[in-house]
């Protein structure tokens, strides 16, 4: 598909999604639950999540992005990386080679836009303005002022010739981005996409080969971000951005589920927002907050369904009580209130584990984070070994914490479901009307019931009051225990920490790697643009069916001057392209579109690398295959030699060698060599001419004591004289082995 036709075919399929100034249309979404008891169901399936943490469907990926004319808002809570709704997209300059898009990312303000990521690679970048007449404005702008500023890859990489980006963070006063009013007529200052965190990106294509750096025509482009920011701590009366996941209940709560703050118990969410803060230990050394959230949801389905995976990943519940809602975190808790059998007035209710589910020992499941290549991951499984003895045979429970950002966290969250879904009894008793109001949701209680053999310790996880009695009525609180264990918050990090085993992004394999890989270069000695040559690659595709692209890296140096002066400038760059499966082989320009002047001269020509790779998909690569190109040989610095008139052994003196790497490149490895020529004896025997040569391969650093050491010769005590140093020399060694030319110290 030609760039051209190709920009047309996005746009029309995103037909209706250009009018930013009002955001995404929220599909069936309200953010205002009226009906308090829409809100107290939602909260009862998240307040149940330890006795049954049902879980819902998992996301496919968390690195694409979407096209579609209709899609619910997303929160996005702590850091994540994240795709989004392309809402805009259009088409500029000649033969439409400019692309803009505009992705949504969150419908609220959002804390920053921390790293992007082009076809599941980091890049790195760096902030550009128009004065500084580099991509992506290329020629000196001083009219433009810094507002203009667009981001783009670090500088050597090609793709910062043909991508710039910037984003906006969601704020209800947002301006629209200048760079892109400036360069896209259909967007103007008044589309600002108010409350709407969104990331723009300008592709720039080449015309006359659309496969030159975009093969797959719209690269996929996701960021890691910090999402909402408006998030009240009680502890210090401050808002701002976190990844607790106690506050961050509270702040859904709050501003999705229009609770009043005043609602949510305050003391309990200080507990519980402390107790997530608290520090473990792991295994390799340091430490990690006990509990964290990162995630993203739509505002869609169920209220409470959006509140689940945050009560969760703190193992915790979120319960209304007398119209207040209390959050905590998953702790254990000393017991604080003791019932007996003087204190019971309705009927006593027991239910132990009976489905499989319930009586499961193993606990699997999934988390997402950096460690995982922010892909959902199966974290390590929880193996109850007593209970697979007691069952005879393994029962697994799943579990979803896609909200939690480390496997080993997600291994202390799942053991507490797991062991509190398995172990656990459920008694419903009926107290009296004091003992009843002394306790609340959460609390740890001692159960001391002789009369039924029933004693323990259990946790409040529902309190309700009821009407018993008859003709007599009264009111009767009733509790909805749970069985809980101190040894189920219990974690030895040198014996239960497993380590995660997590496939790389890298896939090793010679099947995957493109074969018989081999060059050649064209150099200019001048040219009208700063070009200074072309390096052809060709090789042989992997047998691999199915992958997205071949990826190929060339670096060249190389001296380079204006055709009015006489002094010549040292340069390096770095060429990036790829092509589509079949092809073969790239000719790849090695050229710098930025630099200003009628004509230039070139010299010099070095090639340090030439390497190529699969990309298998957008998240996956296979290894270098590579060729290390010529070297340039070290700078040299100095030389010191000292004789020896006596040794031990047949060491006849030593060289101290200094020297500085080849200018922009740095070497695998270097090789040293010296050789003396000298006179030598042993006793009354009479001295006898020799020459020697020292040789070391594979030096790191940029010095070395050399010691000219002949073990060929005899042991002993040795008399030397009249040495002459011939020569002290180095040179680069490549990791394939190939070598610069000698540089004589």
């Amino acid at each position: 598909m030609g760039i051209e036709a190709g920009i047309g075919t996005a746009i029309a399929t995103t037909a209706g999604l250009t009018t930013a100034t009002g955001g995404l249309t929220a599909a069936g979404t309200a953010l205002a639950i009226a009906v308090n008891l829409a809100i107290s169901a939602g909260l009862s399936a998240g307040a149940a999540a330890l006795s049954a943490p049902d879980q819902g469907p998992r996301k496919p990926s968390r690195t694409g992005n979407i096209k579609q004319p209709l899609s619910p808002h997303e929160v996005v809570y702590g850091s994540v990386r994240k795709g989004g709704v392309i809402f805009f997209v259009s088409g500029s300059h000649f033969a439409n080679t400019r692309l803009h898009m505009c992705i949504a990312l969150a419908a609220h303000e959002c804390e920053s836009i921390e790293a992007v990521y082009i076809n599941g690679q980091l890049n790195e970048l760096v902030a550009v303005v128009p004065s500084d007449g580099v991509p992506p404005y290329g020629e000196y702008h001083p009219e433009l002022g810094d507002e203009y500023i667009m981001y783009v890859p670090d500088t050597g990489h090609a793709r910062s010739r043909f991508s710039a980006f910037n984003w906006r963070l969601g704020t209800a006063t947002q301006e629209a981005i200048p760079g892109m009013v400036m360069d896209c007529e259909e967007w103007t200052v008044d589309h600002r996409a108010l409350g709407i965190c969104y990331f723009y990106s300008r592709l720039v294509y080449d015309v006359t080969d659309d496969s030159k750096i975009w093969p797959s025509f719209i690269p996929a482009m996701t960021v890691r971000m910090k999402g909402r920011k408006d998030i009240y701590d009680p502890r210090d009366e401050s808002t701002g951005w976190t990844d607790n996941p106690a506050l961050i209940a509270a702040n859904v709560l709050e501003t999705l589920l229009n609770v009043p703050r005043e609602r949510i118990d305050t003391d309990a969410l200080i507990e519980a927002a402390n107790i997530c803060d608290e520090t473990v230990p792991l295994k390799g050394g340091g430490t990690e907050k006990r509990y964290r959230c990162c995630g993203y949801f739509s505002l869609e389905g169920e209220p409470g369904d959006w509140l689940e995976p945050i009560i969760r990943a703190m193992a915790g519940t979120c319960i209304e009580h007398h119209g207040d809602y209390y959050i905590h975190a998953g702790t254990w808790r000393e017991p604080e209130v003791t019932i007996t059998d003087a204190n019971i007035m309705g009927a006593i209710r027991v239910r132990t584990a009976t489905s499989d589910r319930e009586r499961a020992n193993v606990a699997r499941g999934i988390f997402a984070s950096a460690e995982s290549h922010d892909q959902p991951t199966e974290f390590p499984r929880i193996i109850h070994a007593d209970g697979v003895t007691e069952d005879g045979l393994e029962l697994e429970m799943d579990i979803n914490l896609e909200f939690v950002p480390s496997s080993t966290q997600a291994q202390r969250v799942a053991k507490i479901l797991l062991l509190t879904a398995r172990e656990g009894r459920t008694v419903e008793v009926g107290l009296d009307l004091l003992t009843g109001l002394d306790v609340k949701p959460w609390d740890t209680v001692t159960l001391d019931l002789q009369t039924m053999g029933l004693s323990g310790l259990f946790r409040v996880i529902e309190h309700k009051t009821t009407i018993e009695g008859g003709d007599n009525p009264a009111v009767m609180p009733t509790l909805t225990l749970r069985e809980v264990s101190e040894s189920f918050y219990a974690w030895d990090e040198a014996t239960e920490e497993q380590e995660l085993a997590l496939a790389s992004p890298v896939i090793p394999g010679s099947d995957l790697e493109p074969d018989n890989l081999e060059y050649s270069v064209a150099v200019n000695s001048s040219n009208a643009a700063f070009f200074p040559g072309t390096v052809t690659a060709t090789w042989e595709d992997p047998a691999l069916i199915d992958f997205d692209a071949i990826e190929v890296q060339v670096i060249m140096h190389f001296q380079w001057r204006p055709n009015s002066l006489t002094a010549w400038s040292d340069e390096v760059i770095e060429a990036n392209g790829e092509v589509a499966p079949g092809v073969g082989t790239l000719a790849l320009q090695v050229i710098d579109e930025d630099f200003a002047g009628s004509s230039f001269e070139f010299q010099g020509h070095v090639i340090e690398r030439v390497r190529v790779r699969t990309r298998v998909t957008s998240t996956s690569w296979s290894d270098w295959t590579e060729i290390e190109g010529d070297l340039r040989a070290p700078l040299g610095v100095s030389k010191t030699f000292t004789p020896y008139s006596s040794k031990t052994g047949h060491k006849i003196g030593a060289v101290k060698m200094v020297w500085n790497p080849p200018a922009d490149i740095t070497p695998a490895a270097y090789e040293v060599e010296a050789k003396v020529e000298y006179e030598w004896k042993q006793g009354a025997n009479p001295y006898v001419a020799a020459t020697y040569v020292e040789n070391r391969a594979r030096v790191k650093g940029k010095k070395i004591n050399l010691v000219l050491w002949d073990k060929g010769k005899p042991g002993g005590s040795t008399q030397f004289q009249n040495h002459t140093l011939v020569y002290a020399r180095v040179r680069s060694l490549n990791g394939d082995g190939t070598v610069s030319e000698w540089t004589n110290l």
